[in-house]
Protein backbone atom coordinates (compact mmCIF):
# COMPACT_ATOMS: atom_id res chain seq x y z
CA UNK A 1 0.00 0.00 0.00
CA UNK A 2 2.68 2.31 0.87
CA UNK A 3 4.65 2.08 -2.67
CA UNK A 4 1.24 2.45 -4.24
CA UNK A 5 0.74 5.58 -2.56
CA UNK A 6 4.16 6.35 -3.14
CA UNK A 7 3.86 5.98 -7.16
CA UNK A 8 0.13 8.52 -6.89
CA UNK A 9 1.49 10.65 -5.04
CA UNK A 10 4.49 11.55 -7.56
CA UNK A 11 2.60 11.19 -10.64
CA UNK A 12 -0.08 13.82 -8.58
CA UNK A 13 2.54 16.08 -8.00
CA UNK A 14 4.59 15.85 -11.47
CA UNK A 15 1.95 15.48 -13.80
CA UNK A 16 -0.90 16.61 -12.45
CA UNK A 17 0.87 19.58 -10.76
CA UNK A 18 2.80 20.93 -14.38
CA UNK A 19 -0.43 20.58 -16.01
CA UNK A 20 -1.84 23.03 -13.53
CA UNK A 21 1.10 25.56 -13.70
CA UNK A 22 0.81 25.10 -17.45
CA UNK A 23 -2.56 26.41 -17.24
CA UNK A 24 -1.75 28.86 -15.01
CA UNK A 25 0.76 30.11 -17.35
CA UNK A 26 -1.58 30.45 -19.81
CA UNK A 27 -3.81 32.45 -18.05
CA UNK A 28 -1.50 34.89 -16.87
CA UNK A 29 -0.20 35.53 -20.42
CA UNK A 30 -3.86 36.61 -21.65
CA UNK A 31 -4.45 38.08 -18.85
CA UNK A 32 -1.40 40.58 -19.62
CA UNK A 33 -2.05 40.39 -23.42
CA UNK A 34 -5.31 41.72 -22.55
CA UNK A 35 -4.70 44.34 -19.83
CA UNK A 36 -1.98 46.23 -22.36
CA UNK A 37 -5.23 47.07 -24.71
CA UNK A 38 -6.91 50.32 -23.99
CA UNK A 39 -10.51 48.77 -25.12
CA UNK A 40 -13.09 49.22 -21.42
CA UNK A 41 -15.07 46.52 -22.47
CA UNK A 42 -12.59 43.69 -21.75
CA UNK A 43 -12.84 44.55 -18.50
CA UNK A 44 -15.50 41.83 -17.08
CA UNK A 45 -13.19 39.24 -19.08
CA UNK A 46 -10.26 40.30 -17.26
CA UNK A 47 -11.76 39.71 -13.86
CA UNK A 48 -13.20 36.75 -15.53
CA UNK A 49 -9.87 35.74 -15.80
CA UNK A 50 -8.33 36.51 -12.96
CA UNK A 51 -10.53 34.72 -10.98
CA UNK A 52 -10.09 31.44 -13.28
CA UNK A 53 -6.44 31.83 -12.48
CA UNK A 54 -7.02 32.39 -8.69
CA UNK A 55 -9.35 29.05 -8.98
CA UNK A 56 -6.16 27.16 -10.50
CA UNK A 57 -4.01 28.45 -7.39
CA UNK A 58 -6.34 26.86 -4.79
CA UNK A 59 -6.25 23.89 -6.96
CA UNK A 60 -2.39 23.85 -7.08
CA UNK A 61 -2.61 23.90 -3.27
CA UNK A 62 -5.08 21.18 -2.97
CA UNK A 63 -2.63 18.93 -5.25
CA UNK A 64 0.67 19.56 -3.20
CA UNK A 65 -1.96 18.82 0.03
CA UNK A 66 -3.17 15.60 -1.18
CA UNK A 67 0.03 14.53 -2.71
CA UNK A 68 1.90 15.48 0.85
CA UNK A 69 -0.52 13.35 2.26
CA UNK A 70 -0.45 10.13 0.13
CA UNK A 71 3.55 10.75 0.79
CA UNK A 72 5.18 13.26 2.24
CA UNK A 73 8.87 14.31 0.34
CA UNK A 74 10.19 15.22 3.58
CA UNK A 75 9.91 11.39 4.53
CA UNK A 76 12.70 10.34 1.29
CA UNK A 77 14.22 13.54 0.97
CA UNK A 78 15.08 14.65 4.64
CA UNK A 79 14.07 11.97 6.94
CA UNK A 80 11.58 10.95 9.41
CA UNK A 81 12.45 13.86 11.79
CA UNK A 82 12.23 16.52 9.15
CA UNK A 83 8.61 14.86 8.08
CA UNK A 84 7.20 14.67 11.77
CA UNK A 85 8.26 18.42 11.76
CA UNK A 86 5.78 19.21 8.89
CA UNK A 87 3.10 17.12 9.99
CA UNK A 88 3.15 18.63 13.01
CA UNK A 89 2.98 22.43 11.90
CA UNK A 90 0.21 21.36 8.93
CA UNK A 91 -1.56 19.56 11.65
CA UNK A 92 -1.88 22.78 13.72
CA UNK A 93 -2.54 25.11 10.74
CA UNK A 94 -5.53 22.79 9.92
CA UNK A 95 -6.90 22.42 13.79
CA UNK A 96 -5.85 25.02 15.76
CA UNK A 97 -4.37 22.77 18.36
CA UNK A 98 -0.53 23.28 19.09
CA UNK A 99 1.73 20.79 18.71
CA UNK A 100 5.39 20.28 19.65
CA UNK A 101 7.93 18.12 18.29
CA UNK A 102 11.68 17.23 20.06
CA UNK A 103 13.84 14.87 17.99
CA UNK A 104 17.08 13.65 19.21
CA UNK A 105 19.92 13.72 16.86
CA UNK A 106 19.64 10.11 14.75
CA UNK A 107 23.08 8.78 13.55
CA UNK A 108 21.70 6.28 10.93
CA UNK A 109 19.80 6.43 8.07
CA UNK A 110 16.89 4.53 8.61
CA UNK A 111 15.29 1.59 6.43
CA UNK A 112 11.59 3.33 5.01
CA UNK A 113 9.50 0.90 6.10
CA UNK A 114 10.63 1.64 9.39
CA UNK A 115 10.10 5.57 9.13
CA UNK A 116 6.96 4.88 6.65
CA UNK A 117 5.67 2.81 10.10
CA UNK A 118 7.01 5.79 12.49
CA UNK A 119 5.19 8.41 10.42
CA UNK A 120 2.18 6.78 9.86
CA UNK A 121 1.69 6.03 13.75
CA UNK A 122 2.65 9.43 14.33
CA UNK A 123 -0.02 10.99 11.65
CA UNK A 124 -2.92 8.28 13.23
CA UNK A 125 -2.38 9.75 16.56
CA UNK A 126 -2.73 13.21 15.24
CA UNK A 127 -5.85 12.37 13.65
CA UNK A 128 -7.30 10.62 16.75
CA UNK A 129 -6.32 13.80 19.15
CA UNK A 130 -8.18 16.02 16.97
CA UNK A 131 -11.55 13.86 16.46
CA UNK A 132 -11.70 12.31 20.10
CA UNK A 133 -9.42 14.05 22.72
CA UNK A 134 -10.83 17.64 22.96
CA UNK A 135 -7.07 18.70 23.42
CA UNK A 136 -5.43 21.74 23.52
CA UNK A 137 -1.58 20.81 23.10
CA UNK A 138 0.34 17.65 22.04
CA UNK A 139 4.01 16.85 22.84
CA UNK A 140 5.57 14.51 20.83
CA UNK A 141 9.47 13.49 20.80
CA UNK A 142 11.80 10.90 18.47
CA UNK A 143 14.87 9.06 19.64
CA UNK A 144 17.34 6.14 19.34
CA UNK A 145 19.50 4.80 22.05
CA UNK A 146 20.78 1.51 22.37
CA UNK A 147 19.57 0.53 18.87
CA UNK A 148 16.21 1.00 19.95
CA UNK A 149 13.63 3.79 18.15
CA UNK A 150 11.10 5.02 20.72
CA UNK A 151 8.38 7.70 19.38
CA UNK A 152 6.07 9.04 21.84
CA UNK A 153 3.05 11.35 21.36
CA UNK A 154 0.81 12.61 24.39
CA UNK A 155 -2.27 15.23 24.26
CA UNK A 156 -3.91 17.39 27.32
CA UNK A 157 -7.32 16.16 26.36
CA UNK A 158 -10.03 14.10 27.94
CA UNK A 159 -8.28 10.76 27.93
CA UNK A 160 -8.57 7.61 25.77
CA UNK A 161 -11.37 4.99 27.42
CA UNK A 162 -9.12 1.49 27.98
CA UNK A 163 -12.10 -0.12 26.19
CA UNK A 164 -11.92 1.58 23.27
CA UNK A 165 -7.97 0.02 22.60
CA UNK A 166 -9.70 -3.26 22.14
CA UNK A 167 -13.03 -2.18 20.28
CA UNK A 168 -12.75 -3.91 16.63
CA UNK A 169 -14.65 -0.80 15.59
CA UNK A 170 -11.61 1.54 16.65
CA UNK A 171 -9.90 0.87 13.23
CA UNK A 172 -7.35 3.83 13.23
CA UNK A 173 -6.53 2.36 16.63
CA UNK A 174 -5.67 -1.13 15.46
CA UNK A 175 -4.64 0.07 12.17
CA UNK A 176 -1.71 1.10 14.41
CA UNK A 177 -0.88 -1.98 16.43
CA UNK A 178 -0.97 -3.78 13.29
CA UNK A 179 1.60 -1.19 11.52
CA UNK A 180 3.92 -1.81 14.43
CA UNK A 181 3.73 -5.32 15.00
CA UNK A 182 4.58 -5.64 10.71
CA UNK A 183 8.02 -4.39 11.80
CA UNK A 184 9.03 -5.89 14.85
CA UNK A 185 7.94 -3.27 16.56
CA UNK A 186 5.53 -2.64 19.95
CA UNK A 187 2.89 0.12 20.47
CA UNK A 188 1.24 1.03 23.71
CA UNK A 189 -2.17 3.50 24.21
CA UNK A 190 -2.81 4.40 27.27
CA UNK A 191 -3.92 7.39 29.69
CA UNK A 192 -1.78 9.64 30.34
CA UNK A 193 0.00 9.89 33.59
CA UNK A 194 -1.88 13.52 34.58
CA UNK A 195 -4.34 13.84 31.75
CA UNK A 196 -4.81 12.94 27.73
CA UNK A 197 -3.71 10.46 26.34
CA UNK A 198 -0.33 8.45 26.08
CA UNK A 199 1.34 6.49 22.46
CA UNK A 200 4.42 5.06 22.52
CA UNK A 201 5.91 3.16 19.71
CA UNK A 202 9.05 1.24 20.75
CA UNK A 203 11.13 -0.97 17.69
CA UNK A 204 14.76 -2.74 17.89
CA UNK A 205 16.40 -1.73 14.93
CA UNK A 206 18.48 -4.01 12.72
CA UNK A 207 21.87 -5.12 13.24
CA UNK A 208 22.20 -7.49 10.88
CA UNK A 209 25.15 -7.39 8.36
CA UNK A 210 22.69 -7.17 5.05
CA UNK A 211 21.11 -3.98 7.07
CA UNK A 212 24.89 -2.74 7.35
CA UNK A 213 24.53 -0.55 3.73
CA UNK A 214 21.33 1.64 6.43
CA UNK A 215 23.31 2.58 9.14
CA UNK A 216 24.59 6.44 7.66
CA UNK A 217 23.75 9.54 9.02
CA UNK A 218 20.34 10.37 8.46
CA UNK A 219 19.11 13.75 6.31
CA UNK A 220 18.45 16.33 9.00
CA UNK A 221 16.24 19.50 8.08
Amino acid sequence: REKDRAEISREIHDELGQLLTGIQMQLRLIEDRLSDREDRTLNPLIDKLVETSELVDTTINSVQRISAGLRPSALDNLGLGAALRGEAEQFSERTGIRCFVEIAEIHRKLPPEISTTAFRVFQESLTNVARHAEADRIDASLSIQDDILQLIITDDGIGIDPSAIEDPQSLGLIGMLERAANVGGQLTIRPAEEKGTAVTFTLPLPKSPSMKHLLTPEPTS
